[in-house]
């Protein structure tokens, strides 16, 4: 693969659209019993939770919820409680717990023959390989998981995104063209969908995949109508991830000064989210200090 280490680095993590991710749905019941009521009560914690970022919050609704949906022998609900804590336990750093809920819902998908829970399941599964650093695995689940997602749907493009992801951080032979391949294809779809947040994420992971393998023109024009579609959407989470990466395009260039504008927009993001993934990874940047002002 071609690119400078710093730019292979750059093509590493993975934009989560956190609404994709959640709300799988439950089968509606014909009469609502207290179980069931407390159980959806659980679910819609568990999804305001989630919005405000409380991950230790959403999962322990989420697992309430899957919990009961279990003692009514309601096996979809179960598995889409089982999803969503999986999501969050993954948004909270605990891949391995997210791993053990994600593979909880994944047996019961299979048991029921559910085609598209299950590529939901391999999807968070795939994740939480990322998330270990264990690209061939994450490669190898995501597969899976497009294989048995309806072509054309939003679990496509996303999976499509992913995988495209996986395949740069696995850096084998033939890996970066099949990358943009799977990203041309999620943009087209998310184009006849006419889906802003995935067309703003492909302009994201296109820019990502140009970068790793060298390609700063290219990287830098996908990268600029990222920043148009994420600020069109104010989507905090997007911008914070583009203007990281045109901080490091700028670096590369030696730019300084743009590298710096893009950083500390890139860090006031993070913040905001509190991702201090983000903020270890944007303050890691080789940038010289400022020149001192003069007397």
């Amino acid at each position: 693969m071609t690119g400078s280490p710093a730019g292979r680095r750059a093509a590493r993590g993975v934009l989560v659209c956190a609404g994709l991710w959640l709300g799988a749905g439950c089968a509606s019941a014909p009469v609502e019993s207290l179980p069931r009521g407390e159980a959806r009560q659980a679910l819609a914690s568990g999804r305001s939770a989630y919005e405000r970022r409380q991950w230790g919050a959403a999962s322990t609704a989420f697992g309430r919820a899957s919990l009961i949906f279990a003692a009514l022998d309601e096996s979809s609900a179960e598995s889409a409680a089982l999803r969503d804590q999986g999501e969050a336990l993954r948004r909270a750093g605990d891949a391995a717990g997210a791993a053990t809920a994600y593979q909880r819902a994944l047996e019961i998908d299979q048991r029921l023959g559910e085609e598209q829970a299950q590529a939901w399941a391999l999807g968070g599964l795939a994740r939480c390989a990322a998330a270990q650093q264990q690209a061939a695995l994450a490669v190898a689940s995501a597969e899976r998981a497009l294989a048995l997602a309806a072509p054309g749907t939003p679990l496509a493009a996303s999976l499509e995104n992913d995988l495209a992801l996986y395949l740069l951080e696995r850096d084998d032979v033939g890996d970066p063209g099949r990358a943009i391949e799977l990203l041309s294809q999620a943009s087209a779809s998310n184009e006849a969908r006419r889906d802003a947040l995935g067309l703003a994420t492909n302009e994201l992971n296109l820019g990502r995949a140009e970068l790793a393998i060298g390609q700063g023109g290219s990287a830098e024009a996908h990268l600029i109508r990222a920043l148009e579609g994420f600020r069109g959407l104010q989507h905090p989470e997007g911008l914070a991830q583009t203007h990281e990466l045109l901080a490091r395009l700028s670096l590369a260039r030696h730019e300084v000064e743009q590298a710096r504008f893009h950083q500390a927009r890139a860090r006031a993001g993070y913040e905001y989210l509190d991702d201090r993934a983000g903020l270890r990874r944007i303050e890691g940047l080789p940038l010289p200090e400022p020149p001192l002002a003069s007397p």
